[in-house]
């Protein structure tokens, strides 16, 4: 029987196709790694909106919205997010515009979320009319 007839891979094709596969496996690691630091930046950020958006409907749920305040989410159990509202007027008679700031202490990420308000009239305003 002659040597080129024999069946089978050689020891230098069965290296290469290691090789060739190490490769593989390397790229698609890397391409997993990449998702996976993607989607929890995303999640981090639906996290951003999330508690943004809680803290704005507190807020104007109990009709401090007027006022400009600060402070963190400690009471709901988040720790390392603070969150600041700031109220200034919009250049509409009437109108306040509310914005709602959220940041992550540990990026500095921060989210706003801005909201139209109506300025109630002073009570001086109403009382002299």
């Amino acid at each position: 029987m002659s040597r080129g007839s024999k069946a089978g891979f050689s020891l230098i094709e069965a290296l290469v196709a290691a090789a060739l596969t190490a490769i593989a496996i390397t790229a698609l690691m890397g391409s997993l790694s990449a998702v996976t630091q993607a989607y929890s930046r995303i999640d981090e950020r639906e996290q951003l909106n999330l508690l943004a958006q809680q803290k704005l409907d507190e807020v104007l749920a109990l009709g401090d919205a007027a006022t400009s305040q600060s402070g963190d989410f400690t009471e709901e159990g988040v720790e390392g997010f603070f969150w600041e509202t700031d109220v200034q007027a919009s250049g509409r008679d009437g109108l306040l515009l509310l914005t709602m700031i959220v940041t992550r202490e540990s990026t500095g990420d921060e989210v706003r979320l801005e909201r139209l308000l109506v300025d109630p009239p002073d009570a001086t305003e109403d009382a002299a009319a």
